[in-house]
């Protein structure tokens, strides 16, 4: 079968999420300044620079099928974290049907196509950069889970293909339904529960999927996963209420807050949200722009709130290593002689009998 040639020579395709909405209106990014497989980057500014041209005829395709158009671009903005757009689809059957699979959560993607030529670049450490496009169409577009099968796409339509490999401005976790854990299971998430995770050999695949973000260019580290809401339970990694509550709390500000791009909070945010849903749980308003007194923010379970909780966790985890840094050095003392003095073991009762303070508000209770 011969396909057409479309209009444009190149096409980059982005596996990020997009926001359905209503009346067949959805939002997501078209393209970020990510480097991609092909080592290239198109530049925000060339985005913002072609923006007008294309929204004179802001034609919107399902697959690059541009003789057949699904809808059309209302609304873009052209920003330093990319191009975001809101995108109408029309009444035919077929934007019926991309509808459909918006809706069912099948098509999640976007991509852009566009020409550009030699000089419209220039290389940098390897790294090709766009700084001029012209931006032609914006698609809705399925990422097959084999890329190679994009590329046949690609091929028969004659272009150019790009797909993303480090995507630090899309690092959120993608959504694979984790089974559940009972609700009441408790939740810790220190140095043993992440070696339960990552297992021997390490499962490094299973380390990411327990945490709502991480850092793909350091996928063989630790510290490159953060936000973690999942653990082993009876030998699986189950989604646990209580770690799906704490991190939507992090992401929010609870224990200072979580160190990660700001493009990448929505996605984090929706990624928690399926799991309150699938625990039957109210989210809590998303914010784009946060509050600086964070503290005024409550989430709650029930009677119980999680990010006050949060805090008390943090504080007690940050005196559980103090407490064992000073015993340590006590014992250390105690082989050469010395004791502690009054100076000393006066503060530490006094902070003893705060903790028991603590302790004696009720244990176990949640209301």
């Amino acid at each position: 079968m011969s396909v057409p040639q479309p209009p444009f020579g190149r096409i980059r395709v982005l596996p990020l999420h997009i926001k359905a909405s209503a009346d067949q209106a959805f939002e997501g990014w078209a393209s970020t300044p990510a480097i991609d497989r092909e080592g290239e980057v198109v530049e925000p500014e060339a985005l913002a620079a072609s923006l007008e041209a294309y929204m004179r005829n802001p034609i919107v395709t399902y697959a690059h099928d541009w003789l057949n158009p699904v809808g059309r671009t209302i609304e873009a903005r052209a920003t330093d974290a990319g191009l975001w757009v809101r995108i109408q689809l029309g009444r035919t059957a077929r934007a019926r049907e991309v509808w459909q699979l918006i809706e069912d959560r099948i098509l999640r993607s976007l991509s852009i196509g566009f020409n550009a030529g030699p000089e419209d670049g220039f290389d940098k450490n390897g790294v090709w950069y766009w700084k001029r496009i012209e931006l032609l169409e914006i698609a809705v577009v399925p990422i097959p889970a084999n890329p190679t099968a994009t590329f046949t796409v690609a091929r028969q339509l004659g272009l150019d293909m790009t797909l993303p490999s480090k995507m630090r401005v899309k690092a959120a976790t993608p959504f694979v339904d984790l089974p559940l854990a009972a609700e009441e299971t408790p939740w810790r998430w220190d140095v043993r529960a992440a070696a339960e995770v990552l297992g021997e050999p390490a499962d490094w695949d299973r380390m990411r999927r327990a945490h709502a973000w991480w850092d793909p260019e350091r996928p063989h580290s630790r510290e490159a996963y953060k936000l973690p809401f999942a653990r082993m339970v009876d030998g699986e990694l189950k989604a646990v209420w209580r770690g799906v509550a704490a991190a939507m709390a992090s992401l929010m500000g609870a224990r200072g807050g979580v160190d990660i791009p700001e493009a990448d909070r929505v996605a984090v945010y929706e990624h928690l949200g399926r799991y309150y849903e699938k625990f039957g749980k109210p989210s809590p308003e998303y914010r784009g722009a946060w509050p600086e007194n964070l503290r005024a923010m409550r989430f709650r379970n029930d009677a119980l709130d999680i990010y006050a909780e949060e805090q008390v966790l943090w504080a007690a985890g940050e005196i559980e290593r103090l407490a064992t840094d000073a015993t340590n050095m006590a014992k250390h003392w105690a082989k050469d002689g010395r004791v502690l003095t009054p100076w000393v073991t006066e503060p530490v009762t006094g902070a003893a009998a705060s903790l028991l303070g603590l302790l004696s508000l009720g244990v176990g209770q949640t209301g």
